[in-house]
């Protein structure tokens, strides 16, 4: 990544902040929106939560379905619809993000940060982070490194 798409420090908290604005809308509409509206919403929401810090408990496919009362089919449409990525796209890129954040903090090696966000092995992690910031872990260590 050139400096032009470097991350300023605290980047994080902003889209948390961000995050917790698109859901409280979300929210609101649900309160005085109709039926499709909410229903929208409540994939909205599910998608802000994930966006605000969710990602590492992040539910499967069908426990968010179930969780807003929506089909699998509704869910998987209504998130590409409003995203252009897929629900699993979304969880990695969100957990991706977060170790992003704890390896620059410093937290913990690798494998460490793999799991804590939710990884079950080395190798899927490796694949979603090369996929998510086109370098490898290690790669992207030395050069983003820690903060501090």
């Amino acid at each position: 990544m050139g400096e032009a798409g470097r991350r300023e420090v605290g980047w994080e908290t902003v889209v948390a902040g961000i995050a917790r604005v698109l859901l409280a809308e979300a929210v609101r509409r649900v309160r005085e929106g109709g039926a499709e509206l909410r229903r929208r919403d409540r994939v909205a929401a599910a998608l802000a939560s994930l966006e605000s810090g969710g990602a590492v408990v992040a539910p499967g496919l069908d426990a968010a379905c179930r969780r807003i009362a929506v089909s699998r089919r509704y869910f998987t449409r209504t998130v590409r619809a409003l995203t252009g990525r897929s629900w699993l796209e979304h969880v990695r890129a969100a957990r991706i993000r977060h170790a992003c954040a704890l390896l620059r903090a410093g937290r913990g090696g690798v494998a460490g940060v793999a799991f804590e966000c939710g990884f079950d092995d080395l190798s899927t992690f490796h694949r979603a982070f090369l996929r998510e910031t086109g370098l490898s872990p290690l790669r992207w260590v030395r050069r983003e490194g820690p903060v501090g």
